[in-house]
């Protein structure tokens, strides 16, 4: 008798420990609470946005907005970022990366980057719960991120780095006309002539519609404008050459509507390439898809042309920008280099 009543004496001292054990056990895999800063958002239209100068403040980065070139310039992480209103592409630290076109847009004087892509970009650092961002880890401080581009070379080096492609167009050589030359003055826009043109007229060729336009090499698609929305009238693109001669340059979101329909091609090495004026493109061409020399992009056109506004069947022809990490291949060159230059590579 007196070992049974011992024996529950002892079991009742133990149960409490027993208890509070598993209680200490069943707090310790509860999750932690997140911690974190909730930074201020706007709706629009099913959306949800922050702005791009409060992010740059709560992320201790570096904001730029040229509002001529309708450009936004971030530094945060040590990734810089370059937007332009309107255009589905982001460069960060000389790369090109796709984007959704909403993803980025201005309103009044304010600049705007939606919580998605934040998310995207950001996945360890950002939350998004109940409409609303949160911050989760602090950043430290960090110096501005100077843009990323191709150090001064010599033209053997930048042939080195191009000869991965091909010519666009099968079995036809550069143009090399004064005025198709890269670097070439666009007086009618205040600015230059970016990149590489190929008419019938100056290459001897049958280029029109029909023409077909190839990838030049292995690359990834980080443009494809399918669906595309020119110029409506001769007035409405006279008034953005308005504004380019008003500035005495061609602001970037007002450059990129002159190129027309584009793809846009990431290769190795950070050469990239912009193929512009197309009047359709490949339809099976989707952003993220994989590339080479053989792969149909689309056919030569006249698209973001006085040409295509007119409907008179002129201005048909390929142009193409070549960029390394960025930068305009040409850019430090003189024009009897780059014509060396295109020479070696087409």
């Amino acid at each position: 008798m007196k070992k049974t009543v011992w024996a529950a004496a002892v079991i009742m001292l133990i149960i409490p420990f027993i208890f509070l054990g598993l209680k200490d056990k069943q707090e310790k895999i509860v999750p932690a609470k997140q911690e974190g800063i909730t930074l201020p958002s706007v709706m629009e239209g099913n959306e949800l946005y922050i702005e791009a100068k409060v992010l740059a403040n709560h992320l201790n980065g570096n904001y730029s907005f040229n509002e001529i070139d309708r450009a936004l310039t971030l530094t945060l992480n040590h990734q810089r970022f370059l937007f332009i209103e309107g255009v589905p592409v982001v460069e960060v630290n000389g790369q090109y990366k796709p984007i959704k076109q909403n993803d980025f847009f201005i309103k009044g004087n304010q600049v705007y980057l939606s919580a998605l892509w934040l998310r995207r970009f950001f996945p360890t650092d950002i939350l998004i719960h109940h409409e609303k961002v949160r911050l989760l880890n602090e950043v430290k401080r960090e110096e501005n991120v100077e843009p990323v581009q191709a150090p001064p070379q010599n033209i053997e080096h930048m042939i080195g780095q191009l000869q991965i492609l091909s010519s666009p167009l099968k079995r036809v050589k550069p143009d090399l006309y004064p005025s198709h030359v890269p670097g070439a003055k666009r007086n009618y826009r205040g600015g230059r002539h970016e990149g590489l043109d190929w008419y019938s007229y100056s290459t001897g060729a049958v280029i029109n519609e029909q023409t077909p336009v190839y990838a030049m090499g292995k690359g990834t698609i980080v443009r494809v404008d399918h669906v595309y929305n020119g110029y409506q009238s001769e007035k409405e693109r006279e008034q953005d050459l308005q504004v380019c001669r008003l500035h005495g340059k061609t602001p970037l979101y007002i450059l990129d509507r002159l190129r027309g329909r584009q793809v846009w091609v990431q290769y190795e090495n950070g050469v990239q390439a912009r193929f512009a004026h197309l009047s359709k493109t490949a339809k099976e061409l989707q952003v993220g898809g994989k590339v080479d020399e053989h792969t149909l992009i689309g056919f030569v056109g006249n698209s973001g042309t006085s040409g295509e506004v007119k409907k008179d069947g002129t201005e048909l022809h390929l142009h193409v920008d070549l960029l390394l990490n960025g930068r305009l291949f040409w850019e430090g060159f003189t024009k009897e280099e780059v014509v060396s230059i295109i020479q070696a590579i087409f």
